[in-house]
C-alpha cells in the first residue's frame, strides 16, 4: 500500500490485520518496516491476533526517495 503525502510523494504503508490492539511500527535510523525488529513484531502481533501497521519513511526501504535535497 503506497499512501500519498501532501507534496504528491508517497510512503509504503503494510498493515497486518488483527482483532486485538493496534500497534504501530516507528522505525529507527536506517532501519525500515522490513528489518528483522520490524519483522519480529510482525510475527508477535499475528500470534497475538493484533493489528500492526508498519511503514517506511520517505526515502527508506521501499518509499519513494524524491523530495530528499531539494
Amino acid at each position: 500500500l503506497n499512501m500519498p503525502t501532501a507534496d504528491g510523494q508517497s510512503v509504503a504503508v503494510e498493515i497486518t490485520e488483527g482483532q486485538g490492539p493496534t500497534f504501530m511500527w516507528l522505525c529507527g535510523y536506517t532501519g525500515d518496516m522490513h528489518g528483522s525488529k520490524a519483522s519480529y513484531f510482525k510475527n508477535q502481533c499475528e500470534a497475538w491476533s493484533y493489528r500492526l501497521v508498519r511503514f517506511d519513511y520517505r526515502g527508506c526501504g521501499q518509499s519513494a526517495a524524491q523530495g530528499w535535497g531539494d
